[in-house]
């Protein structure tokens, strides 16, 4: 799975915060910096409600999106490993001709070669 890290940076109003907030003197706000982590391909829940309050149905929009590529992915997959069985089937198919034909070969020059 992939391992995804947005950031997100907000502009609140000055507040008294212990630690991970820097106070701009010269403007009186503060920064505030967040850090989401998740991991798949399916954003959190208050992410997708974000894009709901944007876009209407913006959630639903990005759980498509991401099913489609999820399904391209698949339909891809499947085609390299459909191509991987039809090269081997052919390399097969090819090393027992050669073998026949080696073979043939062999038995035609000892056939010849006894005669002289």
């Amino acid at each position: 799975m992939n391992r995804n890290k947005r950031r997100n940076q907000q502009i609140v109003t000055p507040q008294k915060e212990a630690g991970e907030s820097k106070t701009l003197a010269s403007s009186g706000l503060i920064a505030k910096h967040q850090e989401f982590h998740w991991e798949g391909p399916v954003l959190p829940p208050h992410i997708l409600n974000r894009f709901n309050e944007v876009v209407p149905n913006g959630a639903d929009r990005v759980l498509t999106l991401t099913e489609n590529q999820s399904n391209h992915r698949l339909e891809i997959e499947k085609m390299v490993i459909e191509d991987r069985i039809k090269s081997k089937r052919l390399g097969q198919i090819l090393a027992f001709i050669l073998c026949v034909l080696i073979i043939s070969l062999g038995g035609i020059m000892t056939f010849y070669g006894n005669a002289e």
